[in-house]
């Protein structure tokens, strides 16, 4: 991961990781709001249903990946950029941001 988010997602990883294991039965999406500056932990299909057809079957795909390789799928959200972007972590590293 490269990108202007790189950092805020290393910041945040600690309380990303917690959340993500409080629901990890459940093998939520961990939603990074940048603007509220709020973390949420959603089941797949609540967020997929937000996403247009194509971009909910590339979600789909992601996700099922992540799932099947014990990882974890996290968007960001930054409403002030218009932009909404996903990314796949590993759930075993201490730093999964790298």
């Amino acid at each position: 991961m490269s990108d202007i988010y790189q950092g805020l997602v290393k910041e945040q990883w600690p309380q990303i990781a917690e959340l993500y294991n409080q629901h990890a039965a459940q093998r939520p999406v961990i939603l990074l709001d940048v603007n509220e500056g709020e973390l949420f932990a959603y089941p797949f299909d609540q967020l997929a249903e937000i996403l247009d057809e194509s971009s909910r079957a590339n979600f789909g795909e992601q996700y099922a990946r992540a799932v099947a390789t014990r990882q974890m799928v996290l968007l960001v959200r930054d409403q002030k950029n218009k932009q909404l972007l996903t990314y796949t972590l590993k759930l075993e590293d201490k730093d999964a941001v790298e």
